[in-house]
């Protein structure tokens, strides 16, 4: 019998280890960032500006280029307020060491009214202005 709980104790300290690295990589691959969704608008707010045809152009390229190291992700960052009535979500390299900022995304709802902070001006312009530079 003493043999046997040291068999299962032995058994579930290798067990624990696999079972960690196996949730971990399943985070890792996850591309929107865990975050608390009070409301199904807020989903719909990260898979507006998730399936931008420029953003998936951007995860795959890094992905490629990182040989699947780097992975782009998106994380709402503001709710609509009073004084500010707009989601802000950020899309961003999700690096071993460090976490650098692409892009920042502003969504007005219901009306998904999406604008792109521009990169030089730090003002918010529409994604046809966007798309244009």
């Amino acid at each position: 019998m003493k043999q046997l709980k040291i068999f299962l104790s032995f058994a579930l300290f290798l067990l624990i280890p696999l079972t960690w690295e196996r949730e971990n990589q399943a985070l890792a691959n996850q591309h929107f960032s865990i975050t608390q969704t009070a409301n199904p608008e807020s989903e719909k707010v990260m898979n507006l500006v998730w399936r931008l045809p420029e953003i998936q152009q951007k995860a795959s390229e890094i992905s490629r280029l990182s040989n699947g190291q780097v992975r782009v992700k998106i994380m709402l960052e503001n709710t609509p307020t009073k004084t500010e009535p707009y989601y802000t979500v950020r899309v961003f390299e999700d690096n071993p060491d460090r976490i650098v900022t692409l892009y920042w995304f502003r969504v007005n709802m219901p009306g998904e009214r999406i604008t792109v902070q521009d990169e030089i001006t730090g003002e918010y312009i529409s994604l046809e202005q966007w798309r244009k530079k």
